[in-house]
């Protein structure tokens, strides 16, 4: 059986609904036998209809597709398939004690009409005169135990509709299982997303920086470049005497730092100054 990250593949997922198709089309046949059983055995008279030979043929039937499903579940199933076997097994035991119960009330009355009978035969033997009284006292224990018969049947009635509400509790726990399992798996995946989306906006602000620095480099050559040439042309640089637009307003101070610029001579400076 292959499986990835706990669940199952397709094929897989097949077999397992199928198995539980049968449990639960079972269950439902169970259930419908176990309340015509129990109607049957509320009364005083034996139950020879086949009913209870047919209830623990299905009972073989549901405990074989259970013993697959823990089989399939061995193999690699996840642990909310192991939820779902578990509560199918709920339902067999108590399908199983529920049968039990009933048989054993239907054994019990069976017992107890035959000992009406046999008291009423034994009475009427020992005082045939008085059959009347004794037909009396047969009808008034007759009369009990239908009462207690029908009182047992309701309370059979309330039993079974109490299971019906169990077994679709237990159905609502199994989806709320998965929907616990698939976002558990949601928020497994969680951390690993957040780590990725915080790596791309790591990458994307590295990557701004980067333009933004190629970006600014030409631009700052290019305005070092517009500095110095305008520095050449249109006005001295630093350490160098600048020059005014009359030379017979030059101050000596200009003329003296005239004179300590390198290569300049005697001659040149004459020329300067005239």
């Amino acid at each position: 059986m292959a499986v990835a990250n706990g669940w199952p593949d397709e094929k897989s997922t097949d077999q397992w609904d199928n198995l539980r198709k049968q449990a639960r089309k079972l269950e439902s046949e169970l259930d419908d036998k176990l309340v015509a059983y129990r109607k049957i055995a509320s009364g005083p008279e034996d139950s020879k209809d086949g009913t209870e030979a047919c209830i623990k043929d299905l009972l073989k039937s549901l405990q074989h597709v259970n013993t697959q499903m823990q089989a399939w579940v061995s193999n690699g199933g996840s642990h909310v398939l192991s939820h779902t076997l578990a509560r199918h097994k709920d339902i067999l035991h108590e399908l199983t004690q529920e049968f039990a119960r009933i048989n054993t009330r239907a054994k019990a009355n069976l017992e107890h009409a035959k000992l009406l009978e046999t008291f009423g035969r034994s009475n009427k033997k020992k005082d045939p005169e008085n059959g009347q009284n004794g037909d009396s006292s047969e009808q008034a224990l007759l009369r009990e135990s239908a009462n207690i018969s029908r009182t047992s049947g309701q309370l059979d009635s309330v039993i079974g509709q109490v299971r019906a509400t169990l077994s679709d509790l237990n159905i609502q726990r199994s989806v709320f299982g998965d929907a616990n399992s698939k976002l558990g798996l949601i928020q497994s995946s969680l951390p690993t997303v957040n780590s990725i989306l915080a790596s791309i906006r790591r990458k994307k602000s590295l990557d701004n920086i980067i333009l933004a620095i190629v970006t600014f480099q030409p631009v700052l050559m290019f305005q070092i470049l517009i500095e110095g040439q305008q520095c050449g042309r249109f006005s001295p640089c630093k350490g160098q005497a600048k020059e005014p637009d009359d030379p017979r307003t030059r101050s000596d101070e200009y003329w003296s730092k005239v004179a300590e610029e390198p290569g300049m001579s005697l001659e040149k400076l004459s020329l300067f100054m005239t």
